[in-house]
Order: C-alpha cells, then structure tokens, then sequence
C-alpha cells in the first residue's frame, strides 16, 4: 500500500466525526424555509360564489391590486355552491401555508355553519382571520314599473295582500332572505318567501310580476337601477350608499335601528402561521387605508374597512354568528 494512500480507518473516523457535525446543526423543515420568502408563488383566493357576485367583484379588485403593487401572483377561483360553503370548506380543509384564502361574506361563516347540516367547519375555530376588507350594504327593491314608489306603500300594499304576495331570494337562510323577513317582521306584515337558484333568477321574477319585491346588494342593484329596470326603495344598513347617495336608510325612514349590511372578510385554513398572518393583514390592511383603493371600492356599493386584527375579526364573526342565528330562528328557516 503507497504511503500517500490514507488508511481507511482514518477515513472512517472523519466521516462519522463529520456527520456528528452536521447533526448538530438545527434542522429546519421545508415550510419554514417557504414562510421566510412569502409568498414565493401563487396564491388562490378562493370565492364561494359565481363570478359578478360582490364578493366576486370585491376579490378580483383586491387581487389585482396585490398583483400590481405588491408584485404577488393572486388569482381568484370561484367555487359556488351550498351558499358559498363548498368554497370556505375547500379551504378549511387546505394546507396552513398562506397559498389558499378565502374571500368570504357573511353566508359561509355566520350563516350557514347554523342551516346546513352538510358545513361541517366551525368558523371561529377552522380559520385563520387575516383582514376585514369592506361592509356592503343591501337595497330593497322592486320591478320599475311597479306602483310601489317608496317603503310606505310596500308596507300598505302587504298589508292589504299579504296573502298573495311573494318576495324572493338566492335560498333558503341566505342574506338576502334573513334580511328581507326581518324587514316584514319589523314593518308588522308577512309575504311568501320564493327561494331561487341565483339573483338571475330572483330578477326575472320580480320583473315578471312574480314578487312584490327583494334585496340585494347595492353592487349588483346599482346599474339596474341605472338602467331602469328596478326601482331602490331604501339601504338596510345604517349608513347610505355611496353609489346612491339620495337613497334613504330604514332606519331614516322609521324602522328604528334596523341595521344589516353584509360584509367580506379575507380567512386562511386554521394554524396559519404568525408570520403569514402578519404580511397578509399587513399588505391587505395597507391597500385598504389607500385612499385610491378606497375610493374604487365605494364606487362598487361598498364601506372599506381595515384595520382590524386577527383576534379583533375573529371576535366579530363570533357576535355575527349569534347575530345571523337569531335572524334564522325569526325567519323560521330550517336546516337543509
């Protein structure tokens, strides 16, 4: 054997010593290394709801925006169906890593999880609150050329045919049923609810003669309005419409505190990890106090929002989903 040859039990050594080395080095899993460079490759955004929806609509601006300031690739995926809860389940059921979110109202997380036995999700408890984007208010409605010219004569027309008027919704225990018996119940009259598959669907009624009225959101309500189609009567939010300023509020008109916008928060699957939450409610939060961004968000119907926390929705889907029960029990909804 030459003598520049090294003996093999030398190497042995230095190879066992070598790797005793590298066992001491902190060992740092593939996720972690993923959180440092968030995000470094697409995020979904998932939306419950058939495009053209406000949530829709609300989703694709906010993606667009991420994408041209913030240089992030944020596409939005629609996915409809019961109520918008097929779409909150995808992502309940995702990985915890940032790359899929949900656009959600308050259907999927305050609603539903009480009227479907099919949403098995637990909102407080299967998402990770990252930004509270905007309020949207809702519109009661009827066909254009209806006598109906204000809230006074819906009610007195209820009031003389309640047993053969109907009003309509997107189904059973959604925001726009809840919203609209809670309405009747407060005005003191009663009609008959006409569930339907979509707003297409509730708007051919009440153009048809079918529905003596119902509600919408203002982004959707709004150019049919302009059009000449429908005919606003009031906001059933506290606040007026910014794309309908002259249009008065419920409570303006004598139903005392009657106060039920809708609103769009942005979730993850639960255990986000801090540091994700954190640059997403910190990017999200910043567009929203843009004074720009605002501006193109309240020309669509909606109060921008922000500002929020984590612990701070959270605690706010809590009181709603107490809040959007009670409406469920009043309105005789059942389970589905």
């Amino acid at each position: 054997m030459s003598k520049h040859l090294e003996d093999p039990r030398q190497s042995r050594r230095r190879f066992v010593l070598s790797m005793g080395a590298l066992s001491c080095l902190p060992l740092v899993p593939a996720a972690a290394r993923a959180q440092a460079s968030y995000p470094d490759k697409p995020i979904r955004m998932i939306v419950g709801f058939p495009p053209g929806t406000a949530t829709d609509t609300v989703a694709r601006l906010l993606a667009q925006q991420l994408t041209e300031t913030r240089k992030w690739n944020v596409v939005v995926e629609n996915r409809p169906g019961v109520s918008g809860s097929l779409g909150a389940s995808e992502v309940a059921r995702a990985e915890p890593d940032g790359y899929t979110l949900l656009m959600s109202a308050a259907g999927p997380l305050a609603t539903n999880p009480n009227l479907y036995d099919s949403v098995t999700y637990q909102s407080a408890r299967d998402f990770t609150p990252i930004a509270f984007a905007a309020d949207i208010s809702y519109v009661i409605v009827v066909d254009a050329r209806s006598p109906v010219k204000s809230i006074d004569d819906l009610i007195a027309l209820a009031k003389e045919r309640s047993t053969d008027l109907n009003y309509g919704s997107v189904g059973i225990g959604s925001t726009q049923h809840l919203i609209a018996s809670t309405f009747l119940t407060r005005a003191g009259v009663e009609m008959t609810h006409i569930p339907y598959k979509g707003s297409v669907d509730v708007l051919s009624g009440v153009v048809s003669g079918d529905l003596a009225f119902y509600v919408d959101t203002a982004v959707a309500a709004a150019p049919q309005v302009e059009a000449g189609r429908l005919r606003a009567l009031a906001v059933t939010s506290k606040q007026r419409v910014g794309t309908m300023p002259d249009l008065a509020t419920l409570h303006e008109l004598g139903i005392t505190d009657f106060d039920m916008p809708n609103w769009l928060v942005v979730v993850g699957p639960a255990n986000l990890p801090s540091n994700v939450t954190d640059t997403l409610n910190r990017e999200i939060n910043g567009l929203l106090a843009d004074e720009a961004f605002r501006a193109r968000l309240a020309k669509l119907g909606t109060e921008p929002r922000g500002g929020m926390d984590a612990d701070e929705i959270r605690a706010f889907i809590r009181d709603e989903l107490v809040k959007w029960k009670n409406a469920l029990d009043a309105s005789g909804a059942t389970a589905q």
